[in-house]
């Protein structure tokens, strides 16, 4: 009867253990789809932004306007620029140029977050791959299932990620914006 009770808690042990090596494969690679689904998200979003007409203009008078505004600070206190120095912006170019550098920065703190996630998932579908290949198992087990599913998101997800960041990286009007994010977070990878 001992040997009995023994067996069956060796067999939930190693149940829970093989569900526990799982959960392991699974989490960080769902945590890692998470990540790149809303990393292309954003992008997605910014690329499909309409840039209003007349932003050459806007970008040059924005150019123009900050460089003026350094050499005023670097003149004699109380002594202000010549009026007329300063180009007018559009309020809807300023508005739209409010709206990329907050998109910017929600791409750069995502792209943060996948700069934690990626090599580790990365790797873990190596290992994990590899494993399953190597695996005799005649029919997946329902753990190997879910481990494929959970891979079979990741890759998806990077995917749509790579197709989003590849069409902004090429994208003229969206490069000075987010070109140093998008090199430095996802394309340098």
């Amino acid at each position: 009867m001992k040997k009995r009770i023994l067996l069956i808690v060796s067999a939930l042990c190693a149940s829970s253990g093989a569900l526990a090596d799982v959960s392991q494969t699974i989490n960080p690679l769902a945590e890692a789809t998470k990540v790149m689904d809303r990393c292309a998200a954003i992008a997605t979003k910014i690329a499909d932004t309409p840039v209003p007409p007349g932003h050459g203009q806007a970008v040059a008078a924005a150019f123009h306007n900050e460089v003026m505004s350094k050499e005023n600070a670097k003149a004699a206190p109380g002594k202000a620029g010549a009026p007329g120095q300063m180009m007018t912006v559009p309020p809807e170019q300023q508005a739209f140029f409010n709206m990329i550098l907050a998109q910017r920065n929600e791409l750069q703190k995502c792209g943060e977050e996948y700069l934690k996630v990626h090599k580790p998932a990365d790797s873990l579908m190596k290992t994990t791959g590899e494993a399953m290949e190597k695996s005799q198992a005649k029919a997946p087990s329902e753990d190997d299932k879910k481990v494929g599913a959970a891979m079979m998101a990741y890759a998806k997800s990077g995917e749509k990620l790579a197709s989003a960041i590849t069409g902004l990286s090429k994208d003229v009007d969206y490069e000075r914006y987010v070109g140093p994010v998008v090199h430095k977070y996802f394309l340098a990878q």
